[in-house]
């Protein structure tokens, strides 16, 4: 099983286009989040990944993020 919580980091305030969360497995979507655009909207995920030899994590972020997260550049 692979578990884990998506969000977006507190700092970043929010996103101005929503964020999806994607996880796949040998290339096939194993998980996809709902749409995020507040930093206060964790989201759980747990999936199987029995038979799995590769496993990917991909955000999907149509178009820009409001501010950085402090000590970027």
């Amino acid at each position: 099983m692979f578990k884990a919580s998506v969000a977006l980091h507190d700092h970043t305030g929010g996103s101005l286009t929503p964020i999806t969360f994607v996880v796949l497995g040998d290339g096939k979507p194993l998980w996809t989040s709902k749409p995020v655009k507040l930093s206060r909207e964790p989201q759980g995920c747990m999936v199987s990944v029995a038979g799995v030899d590769v496993l990917e994590l991909r955000v999907a972020c149509p178009g820009e993020v409001r501010g950085r997260p402090r000590g970027l550049g």
